[in-house]
């Protein structure tokens, strides 16, 4: 489990029920350089991944439909993935 929560970061909102809400929120260990994990919910596969390249973290997030992801990257950064779909957010390495 903690590769989805932490390492993936797949975190289900207490506020929503059944996973029509969550955090995208990866914790990158050192010496990893990707993970990826998925988690089957009601509403279809919320699929959370993320890669290291070169000076670049890459992390990619899939919404089911009717579901939305508060997005919190390693920097602090924060998206919002609201619509069903893939979305990848890029940020660069400190």
């Amino acid at each position: 489990m903690r590769l989805h929560t932490h390492t993936a970061g797949i975190q289900l909102l207490d506020d929503a029920p059944a996973y029509r809400r969550f955090r995208v929120a990866p914790h990158p260990a050192d010496g990893l350089t990707w993970a990826e994990a998925v988690h089957d919910s009601p509403y279809g596969r919320l699929e959370s991944s993320w890669h290291v390249d070169g000076e670049a973290f890459r992390l990619t997030v899939t919404v089911p439909p009717g579901t939305s992801a508060d997005v919190v990257l390693p920097d602090g950064a924060r998206a919002t993935a609201g619509r069903p779909g893939t979305s990848t957010h890029t940020r660069k390495r400190n």
